[in-house]
């Protein structure tokens, strides 16, 4: 018998658990190759403590030909600037120049990047929180500031409301002070999560003076400051944007169907067409009754459903479906931690905190075996 070959596309929380779990033992007698634009997986939920200074890079970070080597799957570091699913082929842009892959399953989980929803000036003028070079850009400009620095964090959701903390731990162990404004389109802060776990969060905001801009979105980001709807202005010398994301986009032939985001749509085999399946921070699954968040978390969730499926695709069987089940969150706020498990329990406890660096040891552990 011929060996299954499957392609996946994407070194992230979804893209490396599923080739360490299919050439792990879930895929006989195939290969597995995995192709990242990055050269390393890097815990992402960790960007913020990278930011306040309590973690070094090499601690959340691992490099993937060494994993690929232990685990038994091929890494190719480049982009796929290509990929043609009805052919089974892909084409991939290295350091060494053009190589082509073929496959009989491709998974598509490249992950997103910073959406600024075509605002002007904010790809300019905002700073980023989407990789350790981001990270390292804004503490590099945090460092020329001498005693005080006005910040504005567009984007209230759970990396908006860490970053307003991870910034002032970073400030006040460099000796300075921060006026930090937390701005938010929506109604409320925290969209999605329950009044209580909003309650907790404003509480924990305005103990260390952050003052917070509800249902006035930006308009404009501009070099000193934030315009909003509203007409009015918001001087800061630094903007943060931690607004949302959009889904990386790979050239596919045929052309893969996409949601209104621009997500692979996908249904809940997590299967886009034929041998192409798509999870993670990429793929929108179509049935709206199942709607997940695009978090590590969740990308951990889908990543035995995608690698089962791939198999059962290559062996003519019967796809499985995925279902998001929330195992509940933590959010981080200084010296406590906010948890939310559905909406009918929210606590805001020191305790939190090291339960969630707990918890995130082992999913560390987990995605790289170090």
């Amino acid at each position: 018998m011929d060996k299954k070959r499957v392609l996946i596309v994407g070194g992230g929380f979804v893209g490396l658990r599923t080739a360490t779990l299919l050439a792990g033992g879930m895929l006989k007698n195939g290969e597995v190759t995995l192709v990242s634009t990055s050269k390393h997986f890097i815990f992402t939920p960790w960007l913020v403590d990278l930011l306040a200074g309590s973690i070094p890079l090499e601690q959340m970070s691992a490099d993937l030909s060494d994993i690929a080597k232990r685990d038994g799957f091929t890494f190719i570091h480049g982009t796929v600037s290509h990929l043609d699913y009805k052919k089974k082929e892909a084409v991939i842009e290295t350091a060494n120049g053009q190589q082509t892959v073929l496959f009989d399953a491709a998974a598509l989980c490249q992950g997103a990047s910073t959406n600024f929803f075509g605002i002007p000036g904010a790809e300019s003028y905002a700073y980023q929180l989407k990789t350790p070079d981001h990270v390292e850009r804004l503490r590099a400009k945090l460092d020329t500031f001498d005693e005080q620095v006005s910040i504005n964090v567009v984007g209230a959701g759970p990396t908006g409301m860490e970053t307003v903390f991870a910034l002032r731990e970073y400030l006040e162990s460099k000796g300075k002070k921060a006026k930090i404004c937390l701005i938010q389109a929506a109604p409320r802060i925290l969209p999605g999560f329950s009044q209580r776990l909003v309650d907790h969060a404003k509480h924990e905001l305005a103990a260390a003076s952050v003052s917070m801009m509800e249902g006035d979105p930006v308009v404009a980001v501009e070099q000193d400051g934030v315009r909003l709807k509203s007409g009015s202005k918001i001087a800061a010398q630094i903007t943060i944007w931690a607004g949302g994301i959009r889904p990386n986009h790979i050239d596919t032939q045929p052309s893969l169907p996409n949601d209104p985001a621009g997500n692979i749509s996908v249904d809940r085999t997590l299967q886009a067409d034929e041998s192409a399946f798509a999870a993670g921070d990429a793929a929108g699954i179509l049935n709206p009754g199942n709607a997940a968040p695009k978090t590590a978390q969740v990308a951990m969730e889908m990543a035995p459903v995608l690698a089962r499926n791939i198999v059962r695709y290559l062996e003519g069987r019967k796809l499985s479906t995925y279902k998001h089940h929330s195992k509940g969150v933590i959010i981080t706020a200084g010296r406590k931690g906010l948890l939310e498990l559905g909406w009918k329990i929210s606590v805001s406890s020191q305790f939190l905190v090291w339960i969630r660096n707990q918890m995130y040891r082992f999913r560390f552990w987990q995605m790289t075996g170090v």
